[in-house]
């Protein structure tokens, strides 16, 4: 038992270190080269001040919305982590489908608690004709990547306690190829679930095509939009 926990120690504390070693390296990472000089730009010089102060505006409702979202979304959880217990005793579905009972549960709720910010959030693109995505698009228009979100949780569920069922603490070291296969499935099958619209302006389905062809995008590979408000 003593050289099980010393094992268990000695991983976390590699882990810990790879960790913090590659804080460290992004850390000092620079997206652009220190040998580039860039030109000192005056935003006042090409934007009007009404222009800036809708940008300032713009920016701040969006991030006290996502506050809000955020502190709703940890309420929310907190109440259900306190609730999913009763909900486990009184399940008759068995180990396995209990804890995939809760987990849809608390899918289905953070969604839910989330919903009415990300129509607040369309309003405000919407205000600012920065969308033009209706709010029964938003609300009933997403539903298959919906759906895909909500079938790769059931098998993420699935393979974490089917593991830890066989395994025990070990469950991850067979867990791990089984997600890494599994987020391949569905970055694979994923756009096909969102839905998109042709170009239909003429200027931008030339810059789309020379586009293409610039990146070598296999022939006849269409181009298109993509008309909807991310939910957060």
């Amino acid at each position: 038992m003593t050289s099980g926990r010393a094992a268990r120690a000695a991983m976390l504390a590699l882990l810990a270190a790879v960790w913090a070693l590659a804080a460290w390296l992004l850390w000092r990472s620079s997206v652009v080269p220190s040998s580039l000089q860039l030109p000192h730009l005056d935003e006042h010089r090409y934007f009007s001040a009404a222009q800036l102060h809708k940008t300032a505006t713009f920016g701040r409702f969006s991030f006290i919305d996502w506050v809000l979202t955020t502190v709703a979304e940890l309420v929310a959880l907190a109440v259900y982590a306190r609730k999913g217990g009763r909900f486990a005793r009184e399940s008759a579905a068995g180990r396995l489908g209990t804890g995939m009972l809760l987990g849809m549960l608390g899918f289905a709720l953070v969604w839910l608690v989330e919903l009415p910010f990300g129509v607040l959030e369309l309003w405000w693109q919407r205000r600012h004709h920065l969308s033009n995505v209706g709010y029964a698009t938003y609300l009933f228009g997403d539903w298959f990547a919906l759906g895909g979100e909500f079938v790769f949780l059931c098998f993420a569920l699935a393979i974490v306690m089917g593991f830890a069922r066989k395994l025990g603490d070990r469950w991850w070291i067979a867990a791990a190829p089984a997600f890494v296969g599994l987020a391949l499935l569905f970055a694979f099958i994923g756009p096909y679930l969102t839905p998109t619209h042709r170009l239909k302006n003429p200027a931008l389905r030339a810059i789309a095509t020379n586009s293409s062809r610039r990146q070598r995008l296999m022939p006849g590979t269409e181009v298109g939009t993509i008309e909807t408000c991310e939910r957060m």
